[in-house]
């Protein structure tokens, strides 16, 4: 009699307040200022699609490299083999954000957001927001979070030129 080999367990840790978080913005996402073409929202990447099932996914910023730079330019090849069904674009952007600014932001909401490590061999930086509304209803916590978001956003077209 042969036993089946149980697959290895992966942990799957909640990512703590120190850490951070990068979310790929594409250019339909992000709303500029008509004259300053300064970034003004980029709500709509935090909101959920159906097939999402309330987890939005995003990647675990400090297992992207060793330094800020590093970590940018993993993230746009991480997307760049990752996202299949649009090509990534020198006008879309990642978004880095603090763990702890996301989960106050949703505590000001009522909502317990959270971001779990959900890593796999093919992406080991792979995590997911977790306690977003699932029928994207409440605006402003989705404003908030493209508030914060901003804060941290960098255009594809600037990262690729980084050494």
């Amino acid at each position: 009699m042969s036993r089946k080999k149980q697959p290895k367990q992966i942990s799957r840790r909640l990512l703590g307040n120190e850490e951070h978080i990068a979310r790929y913005c594409y250019r339909q996402q992000i709303l500029r200022d008509p004259e300053t073409g300064d970034v003004i929202s980029i709500l709509d990447s935090f909101k959920l699609r159906p097939i999402d099932k309330g987890e939005l996914s995003v990647d675990q910023f400090e297992k992207l490299g060793n330094d800020f730079n590093a970590r940018l330019k993993t993230a746009v090849s991480t997307f760049r083999s990752m996202i299949k069904h649009s090509p990534v674009t020198a006008d879309s952007m990642i978004s880095v954000l603090n763990v702890g600014a996301v989960k106050e932001i949703g505590r000001g909401a009522g909502k317990e957001l959270k971001v779990k490590d959900k890593s796999r061999p093919d992406r080991p930086t792979y995590a997911h927001l977790l306690g977003l509304p699932h029928d994207n209803s409440d605006n402003s916590l989705l404003a908030s979070l493209s508030d914060e978001g901003i804060k941290s956003c960098h255009f594809i077209e600037v990262i690729d030129k980084l050494p």
